[in-house]
């Protein structure tokens, strides 16, 4: 299981990278366009606002999965170790009831979008509000298996008597 998890980091944080560079490029080609050829096009800038929406979600996952989130931890660094799993799960349990609430919302939003498109592209919406839930799904699998973890080693914690 370890391992799948990490060839999906991988792979996801190889998606963040790519879309990084296919961001740039589809910008450069319209500064090269604009501004070199005097000829605009008016498709880079709205494939790229599209891809951009993605990358936040998917580098949300990627963040998460490489403890790379702000958090204020003065609090709990004061607390015993069996404490510290404790509060660990109670966060994680919000958060991922937060993330079920917003992927659910997510979904209507992709369903509404499907009757409007996009101007230049001629796409619906859905195709950009998708990011949305299926970046919040994968957070919330990344919350579940944090919440699988901080359970498995409260236990064992309380079983062996550390406090």
């Amino acid at each position: 299981m370890q391992r799948r998890t990490k060839r999906a980091l991988f792979m996801l944080e190889m998606a963040c990278g790519g879309a990084v560079l296919v961001i740039t490029a589809v910008i450069l080609l319209q500064v090269v366009s604009r501004y070199v050829l005097e000829y605009p096009l008016a498709w880079p800038e709205p494939v790229a606002g599209v891809i951009f929406v993605y990358l936040i979600f998917l580098g949300a996952v990627v963040a998460y999965r490489s403890d790379g989130l702000v958090r204020l931890t003065f609090l709990t660094d004061a607390l015993p170790p069996v404490w510290r799993t404790a509060v660990a799960l109670v966060i994680n349990a919000i958060a991922l009831a937060v993330v079920v609430v917003l992927v659910i919302e997510g979904i209507e939003a992709t369903r509404l979008g499907m009757r409007r498109t996009m101007p230049v592209l001629d796409l619906p919406w859905s195709y950009v509000y998708a990011a949305f839930p299926i970046g919040l799904g994968l957070l919330g699998l990344a919350y579940s298996r944090a919440i699988l973890t901080n359970a498995r080693d409260l236990l064992i914690a309380l079983r062996s008597g550390r406090q």
